[in-house]
């Protein structure tokens, strides 16, 4: 993977994790999440959005529950929350701006 190609999966992952940390209960399905992380210039298809979940579900930074083959809904963990907070580092994850 490029070294933008790896960053920019940072930012993505990250971008996630604040979306969800914003979310009503921490969750959101891959629609809803697929339209927030668009917005903040994240383009990417729902095969592309399902990985991104995969790896922060392998971390522990997310809970996956998948409703059909397209769709899942995820929530932030503890674990998730904590590297937004800055309590500790999750691999592959940007770690948030300090401001």
């Amino acid at each position: 993977m490029s070294d933008y190609r790896q960053a920019w999966v940072q930012d993505l992952r990250l971008c996630i994790l604040k979306v969800l940390s914003n979310a009503p209960g921490n969750s959101a399905n891959t629609s809803v999440l697929q339209r927030a992380v668009d917005v903040y210039g994240f383009r990417v298809t729902r095969p592309e959005l399902n990985a991104e979940l995969g790896e922060l579900h392998r971390i522990g930074a997310v809970q996956n529950e998948q409703l059909d083959d397209d769709l899942c809904v995820a929530e932030l963990t503890q674990r998730g929350q904590d590297h937004l907070d800055r309590r500790l580092t999750l691999p592959g994850v940007k770690p948030p701006s300090l401001s």
